[in-house]
């Protein structure tokens, strides 16, 4: 490689059309990365935010540990809108899914209509969290 065996030397401070570099570079310094301590947070010895969260690791549940679980089922528990009833659904879709051996069942082809009622059901809990139209609960709301 010719000029390989040439001295690194700062580079000069103009580029060879005599304009200056930008900020930061031709010979001048970048300003040193400032970091940002972390400050300790003291909470109430009574509040939540207090309490420590208790870390061990849990057993990795399978489709043994689930009862066998029709698919109608599944997707009717979420299509009631029952809270109990949703949360169980996706408790015992996340179970399945994560099991190597069941998650084949789960294809699209299996199960038409299944990503249409998660979607749907993931809409309507949007919808609950953040519609801002009904004008009855705004109308409630005093701040």
């Amino acid at each position: 490689m010719p000029g390989s065996n040439m001295q690194m030397r700062p580079r000069p401070p103009f580029r060879p059309d005599q304009k200056p570099y930008p900020l930061g570079m031709g010979g001048k310094p970048m300003p040193p990365f400032q970091q940002h301590h972390k400050r300790e947070h003291t909470f109430p010895p009574d509040s939540v935010e207090a309490a420590l969260p208790v870390l061990y690791k849990r057993r990795r549940m399978g489709k043994a540990d689930v009862a066998p679980v029709d698919a109608w089922r599944i997707m009717m528990s979420l299509r009631s809108g029952l809270l109990a009833e949703s949360c169980w659904a996706l408790d015992v879709l996340n179970v399945l899914l994560f099991d190597d051996q069941s998650v084949a069942y789960f294809g699209l082809a299996n199960l038409p209509g299944l990503l249409d009622l998660l979607l749907e059901h993931l809409r309507k809990s949007l919808a609950d969290m953040f519609d801002e139209n009904d004008d009855e609960n705004n109308q409630n709301k005093k701040w």
